[in-house]
């Protein structure tokens, strides 16, 4: 069923836009202009609440003794510590993915999850060597 009338018609593609008027009956909904969000609460939720928790934090870093503050810097070295450990992941798998899925379906074949894996294996077992060699290095420059 159209939504437009034409004179009393159903419009149809040839007709001239200007004898086009909405039915009677059915509201038009009347997008209005949004005006830009500007200051601490605008931008997407996430981005709220990521200020909110950095005030939070900063006032409550103001009122912290120094044991207390030497716990919250040990506690946001371990996230940071997961926040590298999950970018490294993504970035493994887009790698991995790049190199192995030929073209993407409803399943992986055998052939397809075989790669991935090895290739993640591979990746893992380098990230490691390398670490432990660079550790090695360190301790040995300050001894």
């Amino acid at each position: 069923m159209s939504l437009w009338k034409v004179q009393g018609q159903p419009a149809t593609r040839k007709q001239s836009y200007d004898n086009i008027r909405p039915r009677r009956g059915r509201k038009q909904k009347r997008k209005t202009p949004r005006e830009p969000e500007v200051g601490i609460g605008a931008g997407p939720p996430h981005a709220q609440i990521t200020l909110l928790k950095v005030g939070v934090w900063t006032q409550k870093m103001a009122e912290l003794g120094e044991a207390d503050e030497a716990e919250l810097q040990r506690l946001v070295a371990a996230e940071q510590q997961k926040a590298q450990f999950t970018a490294q992941v993504h970035h493994f798998m887009e790698l991995c993915w790049d190199k192995c899925v030929e073209k993407p379906g409803n399943r992986l074949d055998s052939r397809t999850e075989n790669c991935l894996s090895s290739c993640v294996d591979r990746f893992i077992d380098t990230t490691l060597a390398i670490t432990s060699r660079f550790a090695q290095i360190v301790q040995k420059g300050g001894q």
